[in-house]
């Protein structure tokens, strides 16, 4: 939805994770959003899965 709308905001994190215990999750989140806290402002979209993170800014744009 936010590829296709073209959005700039919000920031959002899309965890995909095998974890079962909700603070292993956590602890990712948590650095994740450190990591990136100021430029989340702007607009990120955060993938956390379980061999790491990687960020995007937004709007997504097309490789086209």
């Amino acid at each position: 939805m936010l590829a296709l709308r073209r959005l700039s905001r919000p920031s959002v994190i899309y965890l995909r994770t095998s974890e079962r215990n909700p603070q292993g999750p956590g602890k990712l989140v948590i650095a994740a959003c450190n990591a990136i806290a100021a430029r989340a402002e702007s607009g990120m979209i955060i993938t956390i899965n379980d061999r790491g993170s990687r960020l995007r800014a937004l709007p997504i744009q097309n490789d086209e």
